[in-house]
């Protein structure tokens, strides 16, 4: 095997005549790297980094020529085999019990509007709200309450209990709620205004209820026309607008006193109209 020679020379000057030039033995950098010789030779640094890259290289290269062990390729076999069980289990807790964890909802009407307009998809999350119940604000998913469904039949509509409606809740248990002359009420502050044939309270909402109106107050049809509604009959929460993608991410804040409070409530008869 040719030596390897660094860069450096000696000049040796005993004899007579001119001083003769004599390679010195190369380095043990060198030798240890001979991908790197050649700049070993050029006189170029080579730094410990590129000794560990180049050793890396040299004993990946070596490996890649071993035939697999028999052991190798049982390990190889019970990865791949744990991988595609894990996800086939993945997949079938998914279709299983997916669909009690969240759901995607589409809002067909603007009783929400400005939070929420006729076309927007909802990420709709169900565990939480059967652990933590919506405070007074927070915007919640539910099935349409008996009085409802008794009130759009009566107008020739048709509701089915497992429909899905989208509210906002401006009352909760122990609050206070009175319709009168127009107005909606929560303990004696203005929220909201209702038609002005809508009488009733002032009462008490009962714990376990919920008293829900639509942000659009002149398009929705919501607790001032069929009541309280029980937590048994709520679904879950938005988690964000998943649809259209401009709009991707958090629901914006809301507050009643940037909507036309002199608007026309909705009249009853619109019930056969809204479906969410």
């Amino acid at each position: 095997m040719a030596r390897l020679y660094s860069a450096h020379t000696a000049f040796v000057g005993s004899s007579p005549g001119p001083p003769r030039r004599i390679r010195t033995p190369a380095s043990p950098l060198a030798r240890a790297a001979p991908a790197f010789g050649a700049a070993a030779r050029r006189g170029s640094r080579v730094g410990p980094c590129q000794l560990i890259v180049a050793r890396t290289r040299g004993e990946r290269s070596q490996a890649e020529h071993e035939p697999w062990t028999d052991e190798q390729r049982r390990d190889l076999v019970a990865f791949a085999a744990a991988t595609l069980i894990g996800n086939l289990v993945a997949l079938g807790l998914f279709c299983l019990f997916g669909a009690q964890v969240a759901s995607v909802y589409a809002i067909p009407t603007t009783s929400m509007v400005p939070t929420l307009n006729a076309g927007d998809g909802l990420l709709v999350e169900k565990l939480s709200i059967h652990v933590r119940p919506p405070q007074n604000n927070e915007i919640v998913l539910f099935h349409p309450p008996e009085e409802l469904v008794n009130q759009v039949h009566k107008l020739g509509g048709h509701v089915q209990y497992k429909d899905t409606f989208v509210k906002r809740v401006a009352a909760s248990g122990g609050d206070v709620v009175h319709v009168t002359h127009g107005q909606v009420l929560i303990n004696s502050k203005f929220v909201e205004s209702a038609d002005a044939a809508l009488e009733y309270g002032p009462v008490t909402v009962p714990h376990g209820y919920f008293f829900v109106l639509g942000d659009n107050e002149c398009r929705s049809v919501d607790s001032r026309y069929f009541g309280f509604v029980s937590e048994d009959l709520l679904i879950g929460r938005p988690m964000l607008r998943c649809f259209p993608l401009n709009k991707l991410g958090a629901l914006p804040a809301f507050s009643r006193a940037s909507t036309e409070s002199n608007s026309p409530a909705l009249s009853p008869s619109a019930a056969r109209s809204s479906s969410l």
